[in-house]
């Protein structure tokens, strides 16, 4: 019994050191997948914080640098800008009204036209165009009632251009309605009152329930066509109820 009890008590530790040779053996190549995942992960993460930090510091600036002020002159011009406040008895508008009595010979009838447009009846002349077959001067160009806008920093000037950047569908809509501005009235630059625009005027009854709009007399298609209430008609017909009253473009 005796060396039965010393053999067992030597196979308990012999065992642990079994056991334990196995374990280490395991942690050898090839690792078990408990092992190499999240260490993969690990030095992968490590690795990328490393590469941050290092294009961080190529491309840092200069620290030292003071950083230039701006004019306090300036910022409190900025900071008047932001305290928009709206005027109801006297808004700002961006339509005109006018006497069309005056014809041409007032002082606000159309006048100059984009560069581009002038350069292209230029050449049309070089080329020796017929004078029947080019635009003729824009104060003959446009309707006996054309639409007068004044800016409220004045008249603007041609030129430039204007990036916007639409990632869908819709953004692309926008910039069809939002942009082009062919509508028949128009919102004030602080959106009150809404003002005429491709139409020269409306009335309504009583109780709001029939609008009579007028259309300015003179009024054509960019292909000199004449804009009438018989294109409204279409438009109803062929867009709103075709797109059960979503039409595509207003």
């Amino acid at each position: 019994m005796a060396h039965i009890a010393l053999a067992h008590s030597l196979t308990r530790p012999t065992l642990r050191a079994v056991r334990a040779i196995s374990i280490v053996n395991r942690l050898k190549p090839p690792y078990p997948p408990w092992v190499t995942i999240p260490s993969r992960l690990l030095v992968a993460a490590i690795g990328c914080a490393l590469a941050v930090a290092m294009f961080g510091w190529l491309l840092r600036g200069n620290l030292d640098r003071a950083v230039e002020q701006p004019d306090p002159e300036d910022m409190r011009t900025v900071a008047a800008l932001r305290e928009v406040r709206i005027d109801t008895d006297n808004p700002p508008v961006a339509q005109v009204a006018v006497d069309y009595s005056e014809g041409p010979a007032a002082a606000w009838w159309p006048q100059g036209e984009p560069p581009v447009i002038a350069a292209a009846i230029a050449r049309e002349a070089e080329a020796g165009t017929p004078e029947a077959e080019r635009l003729p001067p824009v104060a003959e160009r446009v309707g006996s009632e054309p639409l007068v806008l004044g800016g409220p920093d004045g008249v603007g000037r041609h030129g430039g251009s204007w990036y916007r950047i639409a990632n869908g569908g819709n953004d692309v809509g926008v910039m069809a309605w939002r942009l082009s501005g062919a509508t028949l009235v128009r919102w004030s630059p602080q959106g009150y009152p809404i003002r005429p625009h491709m139409a020269k005027g409306w009335e309504r009854n009583e109780d709001a329930t029939v609008w009579t709009i007028h259309l300015r007399e003179g009024h054509r298609w960019s292909d000199g066509e004449p804009f009438t209430a018989e294109d409204i008609v279409f438009w109803y017909e062929h867009d709103v109820l075709h797109y059960n009253y979503r039409p595509m473009c207003l």
